[in-house]
Parts: structure tokens; sequence; C-alpha cells
């Protein structure tokens, strides 16, 4: 467990850990190159629009551009020195960059979406499964889904990613399998592309509570039988250093052996109004589940993974 956890942009690469790192020219290029994107393009320009146009008309290599657009995603208080432009800021979710404008209508929509979703589970008849669950509970629960949705979309953004498909969906209504099949969001991370063509694909399962307890970290337990990673997201009151402190205090065993089984843990700190901030505290370990189950797992929930690319679509025959 690390008591200090790294933050999102720490994880996933700081400058320092990044191999012939984009000096301040190229990157301020970059961020340059996203304004005019921004300007010409309503405010909302993708990563791969913007990544394409880079390598188009800079002739840098693929891995620089990335580089550049894994940086220009997470600027922090030293963004200035590290873009070489005054008060450089970025606004990122997901595959895309916005302006300050259409990312804050972006945030009004995810808003207005997890208040949908809370309505519809309102309204939605109790399970079996879900019956000792208070309405309020579960109408919460499923506003939070919306934002974790949203924080993995950003998580998962990769370069091997299929363009125009979705690869993370809120499930958490569907209920296709038996008790501890069921997860509240799925996500594909599409991780690499080998020399015939063929991607490596890892498929993720995420369940969704309001407290960490036994039982959420029970079934996300139950999920590395069919998935590569497993998170678990739950409700914290701590910003993110103290966050994963919080947690362990409250149960120290449960904690440990959520963090032995390899399974991810996502914060989710509440924000502004009734909005949530989502971060992770510690990274999911990679399973090896049979092929069988993730056959199953797949087949569960078809539909989707057909829409992200992972499944064919099935060819419907003439009906005589």
């Amino acid at each position: 467990m690390q008591d200090e956890p790294l933050t999102l942009s720490e994880q996933v690469g700081s400058n320092s850990e990044i191999e012939d790192a984009p000096s301040v020219e190229t990157l301020g290029k970059a961020y340059d190159l996203l304004q005019k994107l921004l300007g010409e393009n309503d405010g909302v320009a993708s990563s791969i629009q913007l990544k394409r146009t880079r390598v188009s008309q800079a002739s840098l290599p693929e891995e620089v551009a990335s580089q550049c657009i894994k940086e220009l995603q997470f600027l922090d208080a030293h963004a200035d020195a590290r873009v070489g432009r005054k008060n450089a800021k970025t606004y990122h979710s997901g595959r895309s960059f916005f302006s300050k404008e259409k990312y804050e209508e972006a945030l009004a929509e995810t808003e207005k979406e997890a208040e949908a979703k809370g309505q519809e589970a309102e309204e939605t008849p109790e399970t079996e499964e879900r019956e000792k669950e208070t309405p309020q509970n579960r109408q919460e629960e499923a506003r939070l889904g919306v934002y974790v949705k949203t924080a993995l979309e950003t998580i998962y953004d990769s370069d091997h990613a299929l363009e125009d498909h979705p690869y993370v969906f809120d499930v958490h209504s569907d209920r296709p399998g038996s008790a501890f099949e069921n997860v509240d969001l799925l996500a594909v991370h599409w991780r690499s592309e080998n020399t015939v063509g063929e991607k490596t694909v890892d498929l993720v399962s995420i369940e969704v509570k309001l407290e960490f307890s036994a039982k959420a970290v029970h079934e996300a337990c139950s999920y590395t039988r069919f998935s590569h990673r497993v998170w678990v997201a739950c409700a914290v009151n701590s910003e993110p250093p103290e966050a994963a402190l919080e947690l362990r205090s409250k149960d120290p065993g449960l904690f440990d052996y959520a963090v032995a089984r390899g399974i991810g843990i996502l914060a989710c700190r509440h924000a502004k109004g009734r909005s949530y901030e989502i971060f992770p505290i510690h990274w999911p370990v990679w399973q090896d589940p049979e092929a069988v189950e993730k056959d199953r797992f797949v087949e569960r929930y078809r539909s989707h993974f057909e829409q992200a690319g992972v499944a064919e679509k099935r060819k419907r025959s003439a009906r005589y």
C-alpha cells in the first residue's frame, strides 16, 4: 500500500519517467496546435485528431506525439514552464480536449446524465439480488456510476483503441448473469497491436458501491474469474493524498485483502454540487482468467462488446 498515492498524471507517466520526453519547444508547439484545433472545431478536439495533425505537420514520430498528448492531458502547477506558455491550461476528458466553455458544458451534461440514471434506478423494480439495498443507495450508486464511467474513459483511452467505438459501458441495470456475475461497469483496454495487425485487449470490470465494504470486495474478487482487471469504486471524504489512509483506517484487514487480491480501488470524493471527483488510489493487478470464463463474460454483455469491436456482430438469418 502507498501511504501517499501518486496522482493520476504521475501514475501514467511523469516527465522524469519518460525517456526522451518532448522538449519545451515541441510541447509548446503541440499546445499551440491544440488551441488552434479547438478554435476551428467549436471548442472540441479529439486526442486522435491532435496526434494526426501533429505528426503530419511536424513530421514527428508517433511516440513523441503520443507523449505530447499525455503531458497535455495532465498539466499541473508547473505547466507554464513545461509548455513555455503563460497561463497554460487544458481541459480533457475521455478521448477529447475541450475549451473551458465546452468542458463546463460537458460537466453539466454528465450531471444531467447522473440525475437521469439516479431517477431510473429509483423507478426500477427491486431484484432479489438488491432487495436489501435502500432506494436512496441504489439511486446514488447509479449517479456515482456516471462519474466513474467518465473517469474510466480517461484511464483507458489508448492509441490502439478502435476509432469511433465506445470502450466504457454502464451496465448496472442489465443484470444478465447470476449472483456475483453482474458488474456495474465494464471497459475494454486496447493495450497493444502486434505484427500481424491483431490487437491485445484487456477486459475490465468495475463494482460501484457507496461504501468500501466486504460485500463490494467479495463481488469484485469474483469478477477476477472472467476479467483481466477489476476495480472497486467507492465514496471517500478525503482528498487524494489521504484517501487510501482513510479507507485502510476504517478496515485494515479488508483493505489489505483487496490489495493482496489485486483489486484496484477508485476513490470517489464529493465535489461541486452533487458531482464526484474520481481518482485511483490503488491500481488493479492483471489477472489471467480461463478462456471459457472470458467467453461467457463477453456473451453475457455481447451487445456492448460488439459496440466496442471486441466481439463480431452476429449475422441475422432470413426468416421464411
